[in-house]
């Protein structure tokens, strides 16, 4: 696993998209 200064960019990516993607199932 790479947590570097990208590496923590990345998960922080996923995180959000998770987020989204919880937001809109409870929308949906």
């Amino acid at each position: 696993m790479l947590l570097k200064n990208g590496g923590l960019k990345n998960s922080r990516k996923i995180l959000v998209l998770k987020d989204l993607r919880r937001k809109e199932l409870n929308q949906g």
